[in-house]
């Protein structure tokens, strides 16, 4: 539900879902890739946040998350990724890349 209201709220510029977790079962990887990729793009369409903190978001913070909202949130100015162990050094090629 928070996923699909996500979208409009276009004017949000900090947003904290650390330690978020899911109830849904998601049964397969290809699942839960599709869903990060969704939040991702839906959360890209907040293009005003400059603050986004996902630490201890293991599961929702991959490589995929981070190329999205690096290429879409041009206004962030703080990124929390703290215990996000899914990242590899393509995470940080993004970050430089787009945000620094």
């Amino acid at each position: 539900l928070f996923v699909t209201h996500l979208s409009f709220m276009n004017q949000l510029i900090y947003l904290d879902i650390s330690c978020a977790m899911f109830q849904r079962s998601f049964n397969s990887m290809s699942r839960i890739n599709q869903f990060i990729e969704q939040f991702a793009l839906t959360l890209s369409q907040c293009n005003q946040i400059e603050t986004l903190i996902v630490s201890y978001c293991d599961f929702l913070v991959n490589d995929t998350f981070i190329k999205i909202i690096c290429k879409s949130l041009s206004k962030l100015k703080h990124l929390d990724l703290r215990n996000c162990s899914q990242l590899t050094d393509q995470s940080l090629h993004f970050i430089c890349k787009y945000l620094l």
